[in-house]
């Protein structure tokens, strides 16, 4: 914080922002991987579409920061959900691990991934989610989508 007046401080946005991401351990819980042959984008809105009553589901990954920094043709999806999806109708096989799969589910211990947001038509986690989460699975290419997505979050 900075003092800007008498009264009045001012956050640093970028220095707290620095802070969460070398903090925050994750949300936790079980991680299951998939393989698709269809598009990241087209498995987002599968999950989406395919929910079930009282099921909540954010994007993040790849096509996350697609939506918020558009910068490269998504590889990769993160689902966040509070319950299982349905391998049918998101048309994916499980897989055995990351370097395998090419879709992520978390059904995460820390519900607060679920503080979502709308990029278009799909509910994303927090921007900081999503920077996290590319951070985590690593890459240039994630490294210099989360670089894009923090300049975006810093700029709103």
């Amino acid at each position: 914080m900075e003092r800007e007046g008498r009264s009045l401080w001012r956050a640093d946005r970028e220095a707290l922002l620095d802070a969460l991401l070398s903090e925050y351990r994750g949300p936790g819980g079980e991680t299951l991987w998939f393989y698709s042959l269809n598009p990241p984008g087209r498995v987002a809105e599968a999950a989406i579409e395919s929910r079930v009553s009282h099921q909540n589901v954010v994007i993040s990954g790849d096509v996350a920061a697609d939506r918020l920094a558009p910068w490269r043709t998504p590889t990769q999806v993160t689902l966040y959900s509070t319950g299982e999806v349905n391998e049918d109708r998101l048309e994916v096989v499980a897989a055995r691990g990351a370097d395998d799969g090419n879709v992520e589910v978390i059904v995460p211990d820390d519900v607060s991934v679920f503080q979502d947001g709308w990029a278009g038509d799909l509910p994303i986690a927090h921007p900081t989610q999503v920077i996290w989460d590319l951070m985590r699975l690593g890459g240039s290419d994630r490294e210099e989508a989360a670089e894009r997505v923090r300049a975006w979050l810093l700029s709103h």
